[in-house]
């Protein structure tokens, strides 16, 4: 399990720690086949609705919102 996240890791395909990676493999892979229903929680990207715009990250401060 530690050789597929340290795989996933270095190519940025997964930004969590191996803690939660293993709560993840544990949730949505051995659970259910010990027979165990599960629902998969992971993380995932905002779908904006009807009339949103969602969030979109800018990393250069606004000062008018700062204040």
């Amino acid at each position: 399990m530690i050789t597929i996240w340290r795989t996933l890791h270095a190519e940025q395909k997964v930004t969590f720690s191996y803690q939660a990676f293993r709560l993840y493999v544990k949730k949505l892979i051995l659970a259910p086949a010990r027979g165990t229903p599960s629902t998969p929680s992971l993380p995932r990207e905002p779908v904006p609705t009807k009339g949103t715009t969602g969030f979109t990250f800018n990393p250069v401060p606004n000062k008018e919102e700062l204040i």
